[in-house]
């Protein structure tokens, strides 16, 4: 089975309702983990509650998360382009997702573009659910193993890299 995972806050916004409509149709060999917190647990609880292949999992304390994420294969990140701070955010839970060796699949917004075509680490795709369908539907073993592992040259960023850009610029 394929696992997709959605961690972090669960919230409006964030994609969860169009992952659970995705979810709650035919998806073959296909499961939805949703992991954390927020105001739509107690939705996301009672339809993990009707579908067998949609599950929650409530948050965990940091020092776990990468070793439970590493457990998925996709790490989802659909984030709804309403306000310049989200059109232009880059959540850290991409990061996350890439150091725990998970493909992503992005809403395609410029900061995602530009880490998921730099890296070779994952899709962009639309923010709604008949185009989550469709990829989810047609996705296969051999394109998710790819992009798990990227582009051979693509070294993940950390703060130490980082630092040194933000240095020069401040």
């Amino acid at each position: 089975a394929v696992i997709f995972l959605y961690q972090g806050a669960v919230t409006r916004g964030r994609g969860i309702d169009i992952l659970l409509e995705v979810f709650k149709g035919p998806v073959a060999n296909r499961h939805l983990v949703i992991m954390g917190d927020g105001p739509l647990v107690d939705q996301v609880r009672v339809v993990a509650g009707e579908y067998e292949h949609i599950h929650y999992h409530p948050a965990v304390p940091y020092d776990q998360l990468l070793d439970i994420t590493a457990c998925a294969d996709i790490g989802m990140t659909q984030i709804k382009d309403g306000a310049l701070s989200y059109r232009f955010s880059l959540a850290r839970k991409c990061f996350e997702y890439m150091h725990a060796g998970l493909a992503i699949v992005a809403a395609p917004l410029p900061e995602y573009e530009r880490l998921l075509k730099k890296s070779g680490r994952g899709w962009l795709v639309d923010y709604s659910a008949p185009a989550l369908q469709d990829f989810v539907s047609a996705l296969n073993n051999e394109e998710i193993a790819s992009r798990k592992t990227g582009k051979p040259n693509f070294e993940l960023p950390d703060w130490s890299s980082e630092f040194l850009l933000m240095k020069d610029i401040y």
